[in-house]
């Protein structure tokens, strides 16, 4: 009984409190107006009603309460209690944004960046995104970071990108970090600092910034400015290729079909490699297709390995492309095709594959899946040999004796 006394005696201050700010509203007292504006947008000793809020945070507004003027841009931009209209967002962000008001500062900023409402206006936007940046603003510290990174609107200037990345980054914003990192890691604009850039990959990659994860990765790998870790390197791999990096994914399919880092697994392999080649990674469907035709970890299906071939040829990978003539010349779990297999060896014979320059003359030398012709035989056997290919060199001198 106490308990329930003591609520209604609480429901009862409270009912008094809104009684006295809404008197207070009405008589225009512009803090009142805004405290009843929120009480309604969050349904606080009220019902929930935009509205209303809406309503109240406009006559706070329009007597220069800075906080209802940010709050009913945000009102109009959302279309939450009025029609949306982003001309008037932009209007009531910016009377707020002419006072010093942080948020009001980023989101004008956003508004010229953007051209919600308004024309784009770059830099004035650069502007905004300054002003907020120097009361603490992070992430309009990035987005004034990547204006001057970029030279969007604004000069590039790439120590002006690192010192707004920094203060970003030293707020913990992850984007920020690893945009910092990259520019460490190249040196671009600034003296190459792989420690540096190691260090912001790693804050990165522990917040789960995936391409910072796989950065990090290849740099504990190669020992860039790290001490190399291959066992470390795997982990952030391993991370980076479960959250979905192709390239990740590629590399821990290797690692393990090499045994470099990790035990020899050649199951772990394929499917890692087929992950990868899901995603269209040409070089991981090419060396998926080698297992499968060698059943090497998966079971042995050169028809899929064929069709693994053809969309890593269909990308222009000529490895493929000559092992796809190979398949289809040896006719080893498909259908030979003859004809086929001579346009493969053509297509990576004219990009310089060495094998495939030898297999093409031997081709024409032979008859095969074309008329003997041997004038081409000897143009790709030279071609061959001229890089160094011992078996097309003999072949060519064969023709010449012959």
């Amino acid at each position: 009984m106490v308990l329930l006394g003591l609520g209604l005696c609480w429901a009862g201050v409270l009912d008094l409190q809104i009684a006295e700010i809404t008197e207070a509203a009405n008589k225009g007292v512009a803090k009142a107006q805004y405290e009843l504006a929120e009480m309604h947008a969050l349904g606080q000793g009220v019902t929930k009603d935009f509205q209303e809020a809406a309503s109240w945070y406009e006559k706070a507004a329009r007597q220069g309460h800075v906080d209802a003027q940010y709050k009913l841009g945000q009102l109009f931009f959302l279309g939450r209690g009025v029609p949306q209209n982003l001309r008037n967002a932009a209007m009531w962000i910016d009377c707020a944004a002419e006072e010093g008001h942080c948020e009001a500062l980023y989101q004008a900023g956003l508004i010229r960046e953007n051209g919600a409402g308004i024309e784009v206006d770059l830099p004035r936007a650069s502007q905004c995104y300054a002003s907020a940046a120097e009361k603490g603003h992070h992430d309009a510290a990035f987005n004034l970071a990547l204006l001057y990174h970029q030279g969007r609107g604004i000069a590039q200037d790439i120590n002006k990108a690192v010192y707004y990345y920094g203060q970003a980054a030293d707020n913990g914003h992850p984007q920020a970090q690893f945009n910092l990192a990259l520019i460490y890691h190249q040196g671009a604009g600034i003296p190459r600092d792989p420690m540096r850039a190691a260090a912001l990959y790693r804050l990165a990659a522990e917040a789960g910034f995936v391409t910072a994860q796989f950065n990090l990765a290849l740099m504990l790998h190669q020992g860039d400015g790290v001490t190399p870790s291959i066992g470390e390197a795997y982990n952030f791999y391993r991370t980076a290729a479960e959250n979905g990096h192709v390239t990740a994914q590629f590399i821990l399919g290797r690692m393990y079909a090499n045994g470099e880092g990790v035990g020899l697994d050649h199951r772990e392999s394929c499917r890692w490699l087929q992950r990868a080649a899901e995603q269209g990674h040409m070089k991981a469907q090419y060396e998926l297709a080698i297992k499968l035709v060698r059943g090497e970890g998966v079971a042995k299906n050169s028809v899929l390995a064929a069709s693994w071939l053809g969309k890593a040829a269909d990308q222009g990978y000529i490895k493929a492309i000559y092992s796809l003539g190979q398949l289809f010349k040896q006719g080893d779990g498909v259908d030979r095709n003859l004809p086929f297999a001579m346009e493969c060896f053509q297509k990576a014979a004219e990009d310089g594959h060495i094998e495939a320059q030898f297999c093409l003359g031997q081709m024409y030398q032979n008859g095969e899946g074309t008329a003997k012709n041997l004038e081409e035989a000897a143009k790709w056997y030279a071609k061959a040999a001229k890089q160094g290919h011992n078996r097309a060199l003999m072949h060519l001198s064969d023709l010449h004796d012959g």
